[in-house]
């Protein structure tokens, strides 16, 4: 295959996704056989470093966390009220102190 040749089609089946179109119909719009661009597509992508590459796209969704105004720790001598800043931390000793 003639080195222009090999640029051409390389360039026609790099265009190829981009078009929009399926393969079919870019080869009619393109005036070639479909058998020929999938000849070409064959031996360039295993001569060569062209590869399909195909992009996937997650959508996530976030969520908004809303801190508490106050936590209340209800105990059987009252209510304890904390800031709802108050860190895990603080609150796992505070707890850990009022079991002993």
């Amino acid at each position: 295959m003639q080195t222009n040749r090999t640029q051409q089609w390389l360039d026609l089946i790099r265009r190829q996704p981009g078009s929009g179109l399926n393969i079919q119909d870019f080869c009619q719009q393109n005036n070639l056989a479909t058998s020929t661009f999938y000849k070409y597509r064959k031996q360039l992508t295993a001569q060569s470093s062209f590869s399909k590459v195909t992009i996937q796209t997650e959508q996530t969704r976030l969520q908004e966390i809303v801190e508490p105004a106050h936590i209340t720790l209800t105990l059987q001598v009252g209510e304890l009220k904390l800031p709802g800043s108050t860190s895990a931390q603080y609150l796992s000793d505070l707890i850990r102190g009022l079991v002993k």
